[in-house]
């Protein structure tokens, strides 16, 4: 080949890019990439540092942790129970009528229920008014003639012997006027016994008959519950029986309406159950509104005390769902701990761990705090006094 080809052949393929290699390709595209990015990462330092959380101070009370007297409970299951409870049944036996009431229909004293069918009462006491009037006409008839033969006694117009036969009949009429009345006054009463009313102001919670049916005496045919009258039934196990006592105050919890209260314990029973071991123990509450009997309960009862740690409720903050507290060092800063909780009462949590005697912590401004952050004239706080805990741990469930 010739110069001058080989010279024209080597100027054409440096003037052709499609004649370059991929592996040159790459390495210049790298090369780029790294230019880019240290540009890049130096424009950058300013923002990353500006995202970063900055100690701020923040003003907020702080306590001593202090090992405390804190008392121990008993927790029982138990169910809310009507006091009050009235089964509504006739003293005759007839039909029942008019019986308009409905399960759950809220009723007064004094409020008509139902009736029971008169017809034959009705009769009856027709019939007796009927000989109570004859009686009484007898009766005024032989007074007209006792007085009659006295008067004639006094002119000796007739003997004693007359007057007495006289007395007798009048006594005899008066007797037979006086089983009348009573036997009207007995019908009467029979006859407002159709008309049955409710003996309390409550809830109709069952109806066991129905319009048409036959009442007989004693068969329930309502049955009322009196809303505010509900009490906690409930067992204690035999180590307790001894440590509970009418008159002692209890917290209870109610899961359905998340509710808790106060109650008083005014019953334990001393038999307990063949081959359970348990107690039977009724507490009354202090409010009863929205309790509906058949509720599940939970009560506390206070059954003597430990030591240990309990802070007020506000000092406890969750985060990512954790509860922790914020610490406070030697230098007012603040570094959040993890704890674990006890039971809760009032204001106050009991910590379980987590936490020592002589620790400080933060208890106002903590949904403020931020580990780092300085703490400004923290002012100790008085920590709160123990009292009963609602709920407690131990469950004979």
């Amino acid at each position: 080949m010739r110069a001058s080809d080989r010279q024209q052949e080597f100027s054409g393929s440096t003037r052709n890019p499609d004649q370059h290699s991929p592996g040159r390709l790459a390495i210049a595209g790298l090369a780029a990439v790294i230019v880019v990015t240290l540009l890049t990462g130096g424009c950058g330092t300013g923002t990353d540092n500006e995202s970063k959380p900055v100690a701020i101070t923040v003003t907020a009370d702080v306590i001593n942790v202090i090992a405390q007297a804190i008392p121990e409970t008993y927790t029982t299951a138990g169910t809310l129970v009507a006091n009050g409870r009235v089964d509504i049944a006739s003293r005759l036996l007839g039909e029942i009528r008019n019986l308009a009431v409905r399960e759950g229909q809220a009723v007064t004293t004094g409020q008509r229920l139902l009736t029971i069918d008169a017809t034959e009462i009705t009769n009856r006491l027709n019939e007796v008014q009927a000989r109570l009037s004859e009686a009484r006409a007898q009766s005024e008839e032989a007074r007209a003639d006792l007085e009659r033969h006295q008067k004639l006694l006094a002119q000796k117009a007739i003997s004693e012997r007359a007057v007495e036969q006289a007395r007798l009949r009048y006594d005899v009429t008066r007797e037979s006027v006086h089983a009348a009345d009573a036997a009207t006054s007995q019908i009467r009463a029979q006859l407002e016994y159709t008309d049955i009313r409710s003996p309390v102001t409550g809830v109709v919670v069952t109806k066991h008959k129905q319009n048409g049916d036959m009442a007989t005496p004693g068969a329930p045919i309502l049955t009322i519950e009196d809303p505010s009258n509900i009490e906690v039934e409930t067992f204690i196990k035999e180590s307790y029986v001894n440590q509970i006592n009418p008159g002692d105050k209890v917290q209870v919890s109610i899961d359905a309406l998340r509710k808790q209260g106060s109650g008083t314990v005014t019953r334990v029973v001393r038999s307990g159950e063949t081959g359970t071991y348990r107690y039977l123990v009724k507490v009354v509450l202090s409010d009863v509104s929205d309790l509906r009997a058949g509720m599940f309960a939970r009560v506390e009862f206070p059954v003597g005390e430990k030591t240990g740690i309990a802070i007020p409720n506000s000092a406890i903050i969750e985060r990512s769902d954790i509860p922790g507290v914020y610490l406070v060092d030697e230098n007012a800063i603040a570094h959040f701990r993890m704890v674990r909780t006890g039971r809760h009462w009032q204001d106050q949590t009991e910590i379980v761990a987590g936490l020592s005697a002589n620790d400080r912590i933060a208890i106002t401004n903590t949904a403020t705090l931020r580990t780092g952050d300085r703490i400004e004239a923290a002012i100790p706080a008085p920590l709160p006094q123990s009292a009963t805990p609602v709920p407690g741990q131990d469950s004979n469930e």
